[in-house]
């Protein structure tokens, strides 16, 4: 199928295996399948982490009561007590 034949090209439906090689099809498809399901496993890997992530954060947040999440979307933090690396005396600028 080619340009010089509109005839041809007007009859092109989408979808239509009707110009495959299907010699060359199976080919692909036998070359890529590994590679496809390889990407899929990793996907779902990669799924189940961000959630195992997410649920770390939120454990710790709730377990700690640190404020740490919150302050990361609103830029401020309140501290129950002075920080630690405080020295008396010695104030930041």
């Amino acid at each position: 199928m080619t340009a010089s034949d509109p005839d041809g090209l007007s009859n092109l439906t989408p979808g239509s295996k009707e110009f495959v090689d299907s010699a060359a099809y199976d080919d692909m498809r036998s070359f890529r399948k590994p590679i496809v399901t390889t990407h899929e496993y990793v996907f779902f890997l990669l799924l189940i982490a961000v959630v195992f992530h997410v649920a770390g954060v939120v454990f710790t947040e709730v377990r700690e009561r640190s404020g740490l999440v919150s302050a990361m979307f609103t830029g401020r933090k309140i501290f129950d007590a002075p920080p630690s690396d405080e020295v008396e005396g010695i104030q930041g600028d």
